[in-house]
């Protein structure tokens, strides 16, 4: 699909627009703290009578052409007075103040060096950051003040929130002017037999095959109750939440972005999970990394499986053993898990549920019920979508559809219970731009032009920008798909299935899929295909279902 044409300003007019917003910003934070803003001024000028002879000692250097929307060249013996503009159209305080070499400002680390090359999209991107900078603090300053003032507190937040708007009016045109490109999407790399370890599939098979004794599964269960009564945290993500209950967690621009293998849905298939895992462990010491790896799971761990209880457990004991490592967010199967408190039977809102019906057949002294009654109370209080520092964003389902756009106006607002659910039950139209909301079911469809209206919703109202997403839901054939319409936020789908489903049809054998994330671009797909002996040694009998075809997740 064809890039929609954006509208560029002239190269100088970049600047002068910038300039104008941060001028009008100054003047109000002047007349809100004149002692403090106006002082600088004051000084400048003082000094501008012993300093005459700077502009005229300025012109004769070198300066740089910068070009927001990503060009940047050095332009010999050229004065910035002499660009597009006649002499007298320029505005003074354009030609000397703003680019005097000497002068102190909290700007001055965004001011290039005129003898050497720069990147003016990083200087675009540290705009950004400092004008964000200015909003939150601003924010945070105002929702300080009380409710109670007199006339004069009300007129410093009104010219407070003014400020606020010039900010953001400031940070849309930057962002505009610098049409920042979508991440690159890496190839998918289907990994060789010969690339393997030699152990790996034994060692593979030994964790598909060890028993589940009452002790293990009592460990595990008792070890993630301690974790939530003595209010220790259990995920990555858990450090940034503002409030316990808060599930859409945005991480700050500033963190580093942990090198995450994402697994995607896994529908009680223990042998794809073993693969991945095993997969990882062999990764990172290739890498030269010292630390274990870090896994993100996409949710969807149970239900159309063989081993769904293995799986639960298997993941469980990995975040319990490693608390604060990784990262996890619920799937609509999860979510759906549900247990009559009368009668102790459990339910699910799914289909199909063959988990709910695998915990009704266990004993009510069973170990599996305590830790299934541990991992429900950890799926409510899971998240369900998570924006990375590079603006990768993770959930098992989609977005927020178009009818809830409006009323997106901070990262708080994704905490109504109806966008939560959007992150975990919408689907992606893999080619339609746009989709009507259909509330009579939970799993609605939205297409690549709501996605963008989105993305560009988070842009605006919360300052962060959303560049790709990587979810599960939709079981797909290959099992990972970029989707081809979703070009200017590329959208990764990934199942970590290793076999056919018996909703399915097609080959038995299918590639374990795992996503490598490195921060600046969309995470990595690589696949392992399992021996077909060992598939059907742990996942059974691989003749399809025919009453069951469906790609729903």
């Amino acid at each position: 699909m064809d890039a929609e044409p954006i509208f560029y300003f002239p190269r100088d007019w970049i600047f002068a627009l910038i300039i104008l917003e941060l001028l009008l910003i100054y003047l109000l934070l002047g007349i809100m703290f004149p002692s403090y803003i106006f002082l600088p001024f004051k000084n400048f000028f003082q000094n501008k009578k012993t300093n005459t002879g700077t502009r005229s000692q300025f012109k004769q250097n070198s300066v740089h052409s910068v070009d927001l929307a990503g060009d940047s060249s050095l332009t010999k013996e050229e004065d910035i007075n002499k660009t597009n503009f006649p002499e007298k159209q320029i505005p003074e305080i354009l030609k000397v103040p703003l680019l005097e070499p000497k002068i102190t400002s909290p700007a001055e680390s965004l001011k290039p060096k005129v003898t050497e090359n720069i990147d003016s999209r990083a200087v675009g991107e540290v705009l950004q950051k400092t004008l964000q900078k200015m909003v939150d603090s601003l924010n945070s300053e105002l929702g300080q003040l009380s409710s109670e003032t007199d006339q004069l507190g009300d007129k410093i937040r009104q010219c407070g929130q003014t400020v606020i708007q010039s900010c953001l009016q400031a940070l849309e045109i930057t962002r505009s002017a610098l049409k920042l490109p979508a991440p690159a999407c890496p190839e998918f790399r289907m990994v060789p037999e010969e690339e393997l370890a030699t152990e790996f599939w034994h060692d593979v098979e030994v964790s598909c095959l060890d028993k589940s004794s009452d002790d293990r599964v009592r460990k595990v269960a008792t070890d993630l109750t301690a974790i939530f009564s003595e209010g220790r945290r259990l995920l990555y993500t858990e450090a940034y939440k503002t409030t316990p209950e808060q599930k859409f967690i945005l991480i700050p621009e500033e963190e580093k972005t942990p090198g995450f293998y994402f697994i995607g849905d896994l529908h009680g298939d223990v042998l794809a999970l073993e693969t991945a895992i095993q997969f990882a462990k062999q990764d990172v010491v290739k890498r030269g990394l010292e630390e274990s790896p870090r896994f993100f799971f996409l949710g969807d761990l149970f239900d159309r499986g063989k081993n769904d209880k293995e799986v639960l457990l298997r993941v469980i004991e990995l975040l319990v053993g490693e608390p604060e490592r990784h990262g996890f967010v619920i799937g609509n199967h999860d979510e759906g898990l549900a247990i009559d408190q009368v009668s102790g039977h459990y339910l699910s809102s799914v289909h199909p549920s063959e988990f709910s019906e695998l915990m009704n057949a266990e004993p009510q002294n069973s170990p599996w019920r305590e830790l299934v009654s541990g991992a429900m109370d950890f799926f409510r209080k899971a998240p369900r979508a998570v924006l990375l520092p590079d603006g990768l964003l993770a959930a098992h389902g989609g977005v927020p559809h178009t009818d809830l756009h409006d009323s997106i106006i901070s990262a708080a607002s994704l905490e109504d219970p109806r966008m939560l659910e959007d992150f975990v039950w919408t689907r992606l139209h893999k080619s339609a731009p746009k989709k009507i909301p259909n509330r009579s079911t939970r799993g609605c469809e939205i297409g690549w032009a709501d996605f963008n209206a989105f993305c560009a919703k988070c842009d605006k109202s919360m300052g962060r920008r959303v560049v790709g997403m990587i979810r599960g839901h939709d079981h797909l054939e290959q099992r990972h798909a970029f989707l081809e319409k979703y070009q200017e936020h590329p959208v990764l789908t990934i199942n970590t299935i290793s076999s056919r489903l018996e909703s399915e049809t097609g080959d038995f054998q299918r590639p374990v899929c795992v996503a490598r994330h490195e921060a600046g671009s969309m995470p990595q797909v690589f696949g392992i295909i399992a021996p077909l002996d060992l598939l059907e040694k742990i996942n059974g009998d691989h003749t399809p279902d025919r009453s069951k075809l469906s790609t729903a997740g």
